[in-house]
């Protein structure tokens, strides 16, 4: 069963891209659990020429680490090959390595209408966040007649908001024209869809329980996926024959669970 939980969002980033003339950046923003990775995924697979810098998981992600990622999409797309130069990673000096990224990422950018996306940005050294900032900067004004696209994403969490401001105040600082596509907790029908796309033919559930399920949620996919993982460790939720299957829930049982959860740090969920 095909997910479409935030069509409107896909629909809008997506005739942003079409309808650019020169180039262009856009952020989205929101809590982690809204559906942003899906709009990403499936706005680059209508896109041809996509450099992709997922930050999910990095714990220290600085200049070199950049550089890795575009030199791995330079031997991967087998078209370069030959025609654009790695990035040499043998130098000490960082002001040289940053200078030769900012070259092949304008080469790569020259060669094509490019779009280079910035998944969970918030996992970047500052030092490297306001050199991706420069590097935009750079992108929409003196390079604007290439037409690239540059995406991120930012987890408007208590621990991103202080990156995401930041952000945001460097682009305002280049033009205020830049799109903002903000991400709002899920409807109760989208978090059903995506509950029996997922765990349909996994779990047996009476309609009343996982009504309770849902609502605790709060719209968002990863206290789902949170609330199920809980469910099983205390045993409400059982395999049996192949299937787990949920025992009768109480109104606010899991009350207690998510207040706990809410208070925790992101990064410890």
């Amino acid at each position: 069963m095909p997910i479409h939980l935030n069509t409107k969002e896909l629909t809008k980033l997506t005739e942003c891209y079409k309808e650019a003339r020169k180039s262009t950046a856009a952020i989205l923003s929101g809590n982690r659990g809204l559906g942003k990775s899906w709009v990403i995924q499936n706005f680059c697979q209508q896109c041809d020429n996509v450099i992709n810098i997922s930050l999910l998981g990095e714990g220290n992600y600085g200049i070199r680490s950049f550089a890795n990622d575009i030199n791995a999409y330079i031997l991967t797309t087998p078209e370069l090959e030959g025609s654009i130069p790695l990035i040499s990673m043998n130098s000490a000096d960082e002001t040289q390595l940053t200078d030769e990224i900012k070259y092949t990422v304008l080469k790569l950018c020259t060669r094509k209408r490019t779009v280079l996306c910035f998944e969970n940005i918030m996992g970047l050294e500052h030092s490297l966040l306001l050199y991706i900032c420069d590097l935009i900067k750079m992108i929409l004004t003196y390079y604007s007649r290439l037409n690239t696209f540059v995406l991120m994403e930012i987890d408007t969490n208590r621990e991103g908001e202080s990156v995401f401001n930041e952000v945001t105040r460097h682009l305002y600082s280049i033009t205020p024209d830049f799109v903002f596509i903000p991400f709002r907790p899920l409807k109760y029908q989208q978090m059903k869809d995506y509950f029996y796309a997922y765990f349909r033919n996994l779990i047996r559930i009476e309609s009343e329980d996982l009504n309770i399920i849902l609502t605790s949620s709060f719209g968002n996919i990863m206290c789902l996926n949170a609330i199920i993982n809980y469910l099983k460790q205390s045993g409400i939720i059982e395999k049996e024959e192949g299937h787990y299957i949920c025992k009768r829930l109480s109104r606010g049982y899991l009350d207690q669970f998510m207040k706990t959860y809410r208070e925790k740090p992101e990064t410890d969920r």
